[in-house]
């Protein structure tokens, strides 16, 4: 097992119940201009294992669900930011109506 954090680990994988599919996984996280790229590679002891584990593991599909769900953070993290922009400028436009009307008081409440 191999760890250099915060980009690198990489760990051997023994699948339960397939003794000819153990592989090695590197898992790489890489930075560029705030972006984050995660790289995956899992390298298997010989062509037997890698094939018993592409057509029998789902991992493609885990990875999908992985995808869409990250996926749903983003687009809940915008409309947030969009919520967050909207009511900043309602904010605004109520605190410069207030000054207006403050203004037009001479600054003095009325009852």
């Amino acid at each position: 097992m191999e760890i250099e954090p915060p980009t690198r680990t990489v760990q051997t994988w023994l699948f339960e119940g397939w003794p000819d599919a153990d592989a090695v996984e590197s898992v790489d996280l890489h930075e560029t201009d705030g972006v984050t790229k995660l790289t995956i590679r899992l390298a298997f002891r010989d062509q037997a294992g890698r094939d018993h584990m592409t057509k029998s593991d789902g991992q493609e599909d885990s990875f999908n669900k992985m995808e869409d769900y990250l996926r749903s953070l983003l687009e809940l993290r915008n409309c947030l930011l969009v919520v967050e922009a909207r009511a900043t400028s309602a904010l605004r436009s109520a605190e410069t109506r207030a000054a207006a009307a403050s203004h037009r008081f001479g600054g003095r409440e009325r009852a």
